[in-house]
């Protein structure tokens, strides 16, 4: 490969297109998609994708979000950082509520008679606190 061969709008948007599928995550995904550019583009190889993926991620957040002037290449690597984010449930809330309810049933209870008084023994501190009614757990 020349070193150095600068990425063409439409190569972007070839490279990009089958990842927004895909939705790189692993290794595999990443020699997928490279295997499909590749069709198209042989001189490039997995690494200098995903550098360039990683560029234009970086180079769209340059962009507000609904910019209608964004070019397309920039738009598509946001949609395929959307995919991959999705595939790995980054961003998003991925426990159901009835899977937080099980593991809530899990957690360890303090009965009433475990929990003793803090001793408010008269140190020569500061008698105004308020909080001579807290307790602590017994180990």
């Amino acid at each position: 490969m020349p070193s150095g061969r600068k990425w063409s709008l439409q190569e972007n948007c070839h490279m990009l297109h089958p990842m927004i599928a895909i939705a790189n995550v692993a290794p595999d995904d990443w020699k997928q998609s490279g295997d499909l550019h590749r069709e198209e583009y042989p001189d490039r190889d997995n690494n200098a994708q995903r550098r360039q993926y990683n560029w234009l991620v970086k180079r769209s957040k340059n962009h507000p979000t609904g910019d209608p002037n964004i070019p397309e290449d920039l738009a598509l690597a946001r949609q395929v950082n959307r995919a991959i984010a999705a595939r790995c449930n980054l961003g998003q809330d991925h426990l159901a509520e009835e899977d937080v309810d099980d593991m809530s049933d899990d957690m360890p209870r303090l009965a009433a008679d475990d929990v003793v008084p803090i001793n408010n023994a008269d140190d020569g501190g500061d008698d105004d606190d308020d909080d001579d009614d807290l307790e602590t757990p017994r180990a």
